[in-house]
């Protein structure tokens, strides 16, 4: 595809990059119909832009400012709520209700308490010690022959697979109903919410959350404010330079988050993988950079 690329960027004197932006219409329109392509509208597009599929309410497409609301719409929309229904494939059925407990490595398997209901992308061989204890299991992806499935039956357990959003929608301690003749899973109650996280930079702050779904709201943050977002990116710095801290879903230690929080000593956690889910706009928190935990002090 890359040669591809380059091949109509020579033809039409545009970039490989602005190339890769055009939607498919407008490169039908370059390549067969000979039109041109207004080079002010393609850098808006490649700033900030948007595709919508299955919502017949909405436009196909979006740019800059637009595309950031409709984004931060949706945003709001997944976020879990109490009564949130969450559903999937029934591989094992039984319905029980119990508090989750969220597997994101082997690291998390230890943790599991008996009865717990396991959530998690998919499960593996190195997680048995947690599935034996488990009430039952909630997985991102999967069908009939995945691990989950075929383990669940084996040993009897309720399991619900395929999901695709289980593990950004439940945290640990979130208190559910399972029910596995149905595969649906509700949200009864949320956890008191503690986050948890890699610490790329130590230090404890408080302060209020201002989440950055995209560079729209970079310009919302607060000198002294905790930036929470998804990523990190050079677009963010201005932000950032003014944060009394950071957390973000992704990442790792040599993410961009983790660098820039090095560089300036801002206090960094990293990896959190529901960050922006739990947490909302005024929330007051505590970063602890030194554990690793981020705890709600006040909604």
């Amino acid at each position: 595809m890359e040669n591809f690329y380059g091949i109509i960027a020579k033809r039409t004197g545009l970039t490989v990059k602005e190339v890769r932006y055009l939607w498919p219409e407008e490169f039908e329109d370059l390549v067969i119909g000979g039109n041109s392509i207004n080079r002010d509208y393609l850098k808006a597009k490649m700033s900030s832009c948007l595709a919508v599929s299955s919502f017949p309410s909405l436009k196909p497409y979006y740019l800059e400012a637009e595309a950031d609301e409709i984004v931060e719409k949706v945003l709001k929309i997944i976020t879990p709520r109490t009564g949130t229904l969450i559903k999937g494939m029934v591989t094992y059925s039984g319905v029980l209700k119990g508090k989750v407990r969220v597997i994101n490595s082997f690291d998390d398997v230890k943790d599991v308490q008996k009865g717990e209901i396991i959530v998690t992308h998919m499960t593996s061989p190195r997680y048995m010690a947690a599935i034996i204890n488990c009430g039952a299991i909630i997985t991102d992806e999967g069908g009939t022959t995945c691990h989950a499935a075929i383990i669940s039956r084996e040993l009897q357990k309720p399991c619900i697979v395929g999901t695709k959003i289980v593990t950004k929608l439940l945290y640990t301690g979130d208190y559910v109903e399972f029910d596995g003749n149905l595969g649906v899973v509700k949200i009864l109650e949320k956890a008191m919410d503690v986050i948890k996280g890699i610490v790329a930079y130590k230090g404890v702050v408080s302060g209020k959350v201002r989440l950055i779904h995209s560079y729209g709201d970079v310009g919302k943050l607060v000198a002294g404010e905790i930036l929470v977002a998804n990523m990190t990116s050079p677009r963010y710095m201005v932000a950032i330079s003014k944060c009394g801290g950071i957390i973000t879903d992704e990442g790792g230690m040599t993410c961009h988050a983790a660098i820039i929080s090095r560089e300036l000593k801002k206090p960094c956690v990293v990896g959190t993988k529901n960050a922006t889910h739990v947490l909302k706009d005024g929330d007051l928190v505590e970063l602890d950079g030194n554990s690793g935990i981020i705890k709600i002090i006040d909604k």
